[in-house]
């Protein structure tokens, strides 16, 4: 999964003033490393001023709509200054794992087999226990980590789809629920503390390692401290294709 995790401004992002972790590790070590985006378009706006200001503009446009839906009470507000800091991780598979772990904690222990899967498939959007979550009626346990790509720095409970400032449509929820969602999660499984979050997220697992467990907990470790940095600089949080 060419997936990268981002937390920082808008503006930042689309006007790409980032590094994935290969582009820094690259950087470090003397090794040019291109980055080809999925939809990305020759006509796209570079310029980082007027990306700035169409940031503000579709911010202002989302709040003034959330609003009216009874979403927020408040106006979306976080630094859209060119020199916020940002923060980044790519935990490839790992995600996937976290939320095939999300969908089996939900479903709870059956009455025959493992809690968990043992393995990670390949297809894991095709897991069954996990399409029942996404497509569940009732708000599913952990609702704003389900097929999220977009997480705003707001309080609100539900979660809903909308265009993005590039114009794609997405689903969008709430960083501070995110956070809770995920650390309720953390408590019902692993129960890593610091130390072990630590540990999981500098142990990823590589190659054609396919065992479930390593490559959840990696993603635990890794959105929890991306969440935790979204929470505290009160930005929001984008996933990179």
């Amino acid at each position: 999964m060419g997936l990268d995790i981002y937390v920082g401004s808008l503006s930042r992002y689309y006007a790409h003033d980032w590094e994935t972790v290969i582009q820094r590790q690259g950087r470090e070590q003397g090794i040019p490393v291109v980055i080809q985006r999925a939809n990305e378009t020759e006509d796209a706006v570079t310029d980082p001023a007027t990306i700035r200001e169409l940031t503000l503009t579709w911010r202002f446009a989302m709040s003034a709509h959330l609003r009216q839906a009874g979403v927020i009470e408040q106006d979306l507000e976080w630094s859209e200054d060119p020199q916020t800091p940002y923060f980044t991780d790519k935990p490839g598979e790992c995600f996937a794992a976290l939320q095939v772990l999300a969908a089996y904690e939900e479903r709870g222990k059956p009455l025959f087999g493992a809690t968990f899967p043992k393995t990670l498939d390949p297809q894991w959007q095709q897991d069954s226990v996990w399409k029942g979550r996404v497509k569940a009626i009732l708000a599913p346990r952990y609702s704003h980590l389900y097929g999220i790509e977009f997480w705003l720095p707001a309080d609100f409970s539900k979660t809903f789809e909308a265009p993005s400032p590039a114009g794609k449509r997405v689903w969008m929820g709430s960083v501070f629920h995110l956070l809770r969602q995920l650390e309720m999660l953390n408590e019902r499984t692993y129960m890593g503390g610091p130390a072990e979050l630590a540990h999981w997220r500098l142990e990823m697992p590589v190659g054609t390692d396919a065992n479930f467990e390593p490559r959840a907990k990696t993603g635990m470790a890794i959105m929890l401290e991306l969440a935790s940095a979204a929470a505290r600089e009160r930005l929001p949080i984008v996933l990179d294709y």
